[in-house]
């Protein structure tokens, strides 16, 4: 739920390398499901579903909190790192 609005914002800061990082988040996507799917047949034999879940759960709240202070602070952390963001100006 977190991945798409953050592939979603990246694009939009980044418009004359929409490909590469359209690309970049897919990548990002891929290895990362690939891995929990991985972890989560483990998870559940040695812990249960409860515990399970509960991890998940912790770990959307963590990237929703992640994505809350990106939104909020965007301009400030823009600011400190120059990476060629393309403004309504470059557009």
């Amino acid at each position: 739920m977190v991945l798409s609005p953050c592939g979603a914002y990246t694009v939009d800061i980044l418009h004359s390398k929409s490909a590469q990082v359209s690309a970049a988040g897919s990548a990002f996507r891929a290895v990362f499901l690939a891995f929990w799917i991985m972890a989560i047949l483990p998870l559940v034999e040695n812990y249960g579903v409860l515990a399970t879940d509960s991890v998940a759960a912790l770990l959307g709240l963590l990237a929703f909190g992640l994505l809350w202070v990106t939104i909020s602070y965007g301009e400030t952390l823009r600011s400190l790192v120059d990476l060629g963001y393309s403004t309504e100006e470059d557009n």
